[in-house]
């Protein structure tokens, strides 16, 4: 008789938003899967839950608390720096999400969520932090020309110094 083995793998995965609809929505793709969401509401618990646990992936609502992103960005990269962070928003185009990128954040990812581009992000993220490859901007080809950010371009890595 086959049974089903229990999921050992776990993932452990920070959301840190104030929005309802995000802990419901992201909490809804990863029901079945490796990945444990840990939701906070605020960036001061945040900032102490990554500094307390390993969590290699980091979703954060962009205008989390009035705090500028480069700030939140700064301040979770001072408490574990391999953490990849993907930013969350209501609105979003190429500028603000190359910006994003250009200073360190990992991807940025406009509501509605779409099941596959979450798991797109959070693999890509997951496998540079598992890697340990130099912190890296992730970027499309072509960016300029991507209207839409959940068009199954591939992604490609372009690799800064430390």
């Amino acid at each position: 008789m086959n049974q089903a083995r229990p999921n050992t793998f776990i993932v452990e995965t920070l959301l840190a938003s104030a929005h309802s609809g995000d802990q419901a929505g992201l909490s809804a793709v990863l029901a079945d899967s490796a990945w444990k969401l840990i939701t906070v509401p605020t960036y001061k618990e945040a900032v102490w839950t990554i500094r307390r646990l390993q969590v290699p992936i980091v979703f954060c609502d962009l205008r989390l608390e009035d705090q500028p992103w480069p700030e939140m960005l700064r301040k979770f990269r001072m408490a574990r720096r391999r953490s990849g962070v993907i930013f969350l928003s209501t609105e979003g185009d190429r500028s603000l999400a190359a910006e994003v990128t250009r200073q360190g954040g990992f991807d940025l990812l406009v509501r509605p969520f779409n099941r596959e581009q979450i798991f797109q992000s959070l693999l890509l993220a997951y496998s540079q932090y598992r890697l340990d490859w130099p912190v890296g901007l992730l970027r499309r080809p072509k960016i300029e020309e991507s209207t839409n950010y959940g068009d199954g371009e591939p992604w490609v890595v372009r690799l800064r110094e430390r």
